[in-house]
């Protein structure tokens, strides 16, 4: 009996391209690249899909490390 299905969301089942996201929601390329460094590409990143860490700590912990725009 199968019990668990495990799907790879992230550029296997969607595309994931979070420069392109970022984009269309901020415009200055210097906030686009501070955030996709400090966010998608920052140790919480993993914490969260582990679901080891909360969205709100991630806001939290991220924020401390981004310029205040």
């Amino acid at each position: 009996m199968i019990r668990n299905i495990v799907f790879d969301m992230g550029k296997v089942l969607l595309a994931f391209e979070p420069k392109e996201f970022l984009k269309k929601i901020f415009s200055q390329e210097d906030v686009i690249s501070a955030l996709e460094k400090e966010l998608f590409e920052g140790p919480e990143w993993a914490l969260v899909d582990a679901d080891a860490l909360s969205d709100e700590a991630v806001v939290l912990s991220v924020s401390m490390r981004i310029p205040q725009y």
